[in-house]
């Protein structure tokens, strides 16, 4: 083996290695971000609970109510009483 095919051999074992470093860099990073999205969450479950809870509420309080509007529409539509 020459002098410039070893050369190439660990050229391209270095940029090899530099891949693969900069994978680990970023799924270590990645994994960081989740990790202190997760905290957060785990900090605050009970608040968001109660937040999430109160949307809900409001959600199904809008569509009960246009639901009862309908039935009354259809009701009133078919000659019943209001």
């Amino acid at each position: 083996m020459d002098v410039e095919t070893g050369l190439t051999m660990i050229t391209e074992k270095a940029e090899q290695i530099s891949q693969v470093a900069s994978k680990a860099t970023y799924t270590v990073s990645g994994l960081l971000i989740s990790g202190n999205i997760l905290d957060f969450l785990n900090e605050y479950a009970s608040a968001l609970g109660v937040i999430l809870a109160f949307i809900t509420f409001l959600t199904n309080l809008i569509f009960q109510y246009k639901n009862h509007q309908l039935i009354k529409a259809r009701h009133k539509d078919c000659g019943g009483i209001e």
